[in-house]
This record gives structure tokens, sequence and C-alpha cells, in this order.
């Protein structure tokens, strides 16, 4: 897989952080098996672990909006909540803020 992913507007390193710790904890809500998920792999690696296991894998695109959410972080950490429950996975590298 060739990784010509654009980094302007791509989840930082604490998101990024944030958004494996929230797609795991949710995974385990789900009862989703994460045997063999390793966060720090290649996401070639992990998208192949996805796809292997069933999951779909997504994209999301966030902004932050003041009337609706407190930061950015809740919006993405409901999207991975939703996604999670409907057996997608969206690697980090897939999020990006939209101006």
């Amino acid at each position: 897989m060739n990784s010509n992913i654009p980094s302007i507007g791509a989840a930082n390193e604490k998101l990024t952080r944030n958004a494996n710790r929230w797609w795991s904890e949710m995974a385990a809500v789900c009862n989703l098996d994460l045997s063999g998920f390793d966060p720090d792999a290649t996401l070639e690696m992990r998208i192949a672990w996805a796809i292997a296991q069933g999951y779909e894998i997504g994209i999301i695109y966030f902004r932050f909006s003041t009337k609706l959410q407190h930061s950015t972080d809740d919006q993405v950490r409901e999207c991975i909540h939703r996604a999670t429950k409907n057996r997608v996975y969206v690697p980090p590298e897939l999020m990006f803020l939209l101006n």
C-alpha cells in the first residue's frame, strides 16, 4: 500500500494516542476481538489486521464547533465510538481536521 496520505489537517500525536485508546476501550465494550491488534504497527499492518478480523475501514473528518462540542477530541471520540459499534476501524492516519 502506498501511504501518500496528506499530513495537513492530520491527527496530532496526542489525538492519535487518544484515538487508539478510545477504539480499544470501545472494542472491549463491544466484545470485539483485539487479539493481535498493535496500535504501533504500520498503517498497512493495522488495516490488514482489521480486514482479517472482518472490520470495515473508515475515515473521520472533524471540525471544531463551539456550539456543539467542547473540543475536537469530543467529536472524534464520539465518531470512534459509533464506528466501533458498527465494526469499523478508523486508523488515526485517516482522521482529518477540516477548516
